[in-house]
């Protein structure tokens, strides 16, 4: 029995636009493990788009550990393999930044809270370090407003 990978992105796709996050969070979780086992044979750009899909499915889910866990396995896959300029590393590092964000937004502890959000806002410091405006305005540009919502939002949530 052989099946077609872009048919199943395809459906995986549909799954999470009709609210099945589960059923999708299966599919991507299938190229994920299946890209894995190749992670050792050059750069896999369409496996690295279905691991951002599985990350997204999981904040879609509200299952932030789990989507900060598929951001830093991304993370680590493309370091290995990128020049520390390339765009996508500050992309990652601003995903990291996010996923560390919306993880102290549902943490009710205040101090691992606190913890969440000071990772949050050094994996922002680290993604403006290595963004070249000029290669990537827009993603300069959403990386400080990243990092100012979280700031912002950490002053906000340290007073109440």
């Amino acid at each position: 029995m052989s099946f077609e990978p872009d048919l199943l992105r395809d459906q995986a796709s549909l799954l999470l636009q009709n609210g099945d996050t589960v059923k999708s969070a299966q599919v991507y979780s299938t190229f994920w493990a299946a890209g894995s086992k190749n992670a050792g044979k050059g750069y896999n750009r369409q496996f690295v788009t279905d691991a951002l899909n599985l990350a997204g499915v999981y904040q879609a889910q509200g299952s932030q550990m789990h989507a900060l866990n598929c951001y830093q396995s991304i993370f680590d896959y493309n370091i290995r393999r990128l020049e520390q300029s390339d765009p996508v590393v500050a992309r990652d590092f601003n995903n990291l930044g996010v996923a560390y964000y919306l993880a102290a937004n549902t943490e009710k502890d205040t101090r691992e809270r606190e913890k969440l959000y000071d990772a949050s806002k050094k994996m922002y410091k680290a993604a403006l370090a290595v963004a070249d405006v000029k290669k990537a305005p827009f993603l300069v540009s959403t990386i400080k407003h990243n990092f100012t919502l979280t700031t912002r939002d950490y002053k906000i949530r340290k007073k109440v």
